[in-house]
């Protein structure tokens, strides 16, 4: 049999389902297949079985019950991995079969492939690339040494592994030597507009000028804009405690949070401090007719309403007052009454009392037509 391509990965969508996921290539054994299921290799038999193996079609992989791939891009990849073994013992002067023959040429081949393969995924220099030597690509720093380092290029373009990711400096400084990959901070921009960003070297080079844009700035790349957040977080910090004026510019009549709070100076005449509007009276807040809490609590309707209150509990006292006045018998009562018409006595004798003591029809026309009075309580 022949091959007739040259992939040896399938990169497939997961559905839930057991499959059959079909390949774009053969194999020769069931066990010449990896399988990966989001990013995990899975156990041939235990997660899932293989089709077609060694034969000319190309092979299928089925997922046991309680493994199906859910649905993704991507998760089913699929490895051809035919071991780099020659497993075919060809004896002198005994029959040639080819089909073993060509299997051993195929598997040659695939191995071939595999290789192909990885090379194809590797990080490599490209054909137009020159003064590529073993001396350039080649590592030999031992691995205490290469720990926690990048992988990078020195001044000839070899490949080391022992670079930090960049020495800090401090702040830049005139006529100091400086290599590639040295951090500084702008210390010295008088416009602000550059002043505590981080730069990175990118060539070496003896530093000049007032600042290190001054005449360097080919040599420094930023790496942190340092003064565009600190310009953020300057006003942010404004927003929230400024108590002396506005916050930005003279064209807007904002102030900060802290300054409508506490009543900081400068701000707008219509404006009041929360501790004004929560307890100022006697006057509006701001140059507004509203006024307080406070003040409304204890000057406008509420007050009204406890005066109110008070009248009603006045009020029952003075009913208690006359229906004692009125229902007492045979005695003298207590406090004032006034009466209206009959009947009239010096010691406000209740009218109780007094019926019980007149005539009953005087008493009765009386009740009648004259028992209208107005009480005064003192």
């Amino acid at each position: 049999m022949t091959l007739s391509t040259t992939s040896v990965r399938t990169e497939l969508n997961g559905n839930g389902s057991a499959g059959p996921f079909q390949c774009n290539f053969r194999i020769l054994a069931n066990s010449d297949l990896l399988v990966y299921v989001g990013g995990t290799l899975k156990t041939l038999t235990t997660h899932y079985t293989v089709g077609n193996a060694g034969t000319t079609s190309n092979a299928t992989v089925t997922f046991t019950s309680g493994n199906f791939p859910v649905s993704g891009t991507a998760n089913v990849v699929l490895v051809r991995s035919v071991p780099y073994t020659q497993p075919s013992d060809y004896q002198n002067n005994t029959a040639l079969d080819a089909e073993t023959l060509e299997t051993s040429f195929d598997r040659s081949t695939m191995q071939a492939q595999q290789s192909t393969g990885k090379i194809d995924r590797a990080i490599k220099f490209g054909d137009t690339a020159t003064g590529i030597t073993s001396t350039v690509t080649e590592i030999t720093a031992a691995a205490t040494t290469r720990a926690n380092k990048l992988i990078s290029f020195d001044a000839q373009g070899n490949v080391q592994v022992t670079q930090e990711i960049g020495t800090f400096k401090g702040n830049w400084a005139a006529s100091t030597v400086y290599v590639a990959r040295d951090l500084v901070k702008q210390n010295s921009d008088t416009s602000s507009s550059t002043k505590d960003n981080i730069y990175i070297c990118i060539a070496e080079h003896t530093s000049s000028g007032a600042n290190l844009l001054a005449s360097d700035s080919a040599k420094w790349t930023l790496v942190l804009d340092v003064a565009s957040a600190s310009g953020g977080l300057t006003e942010a910090i404004a927003w929230s405690t400024k108590t002396d004026g506005q916050v930005v510019g003279s064209t807007t009549t904002d102030y900060s949070a802290k300054a409508y709070a506490l009543g900081g100076t400068g701000l707008d005449s219509a404006a009041g401090s929360a501790k004004d509007w929560a307890t100022k009276t006697g006057a509006t807040v701001g140059n507004t007719s509203d006024y307080s809490a406070k003040h409304y609590a204890t000057t406008g309707n509420v007050a009204t309403v406890a005066t109110n209150i008070a009248n009603v509990n006045t009020v029952a006292t003075d009913i208690t007052n006359v229906v004692a006045k009125v229902s007492k018998v045979g005695d003298t009562m207590t406090g004032a009454l006034t009466l209206s018409g009959n009947p009239t006595n010096a010691n406000h004798a209740s009218n109780k009392s007094y019926v019980d003591t007149q005539d009953t029809t005087t008493e009765a026309n009386a009740l009648s037509n004259s028992i209208v009075f107005s009480i005064a309580l003192g």
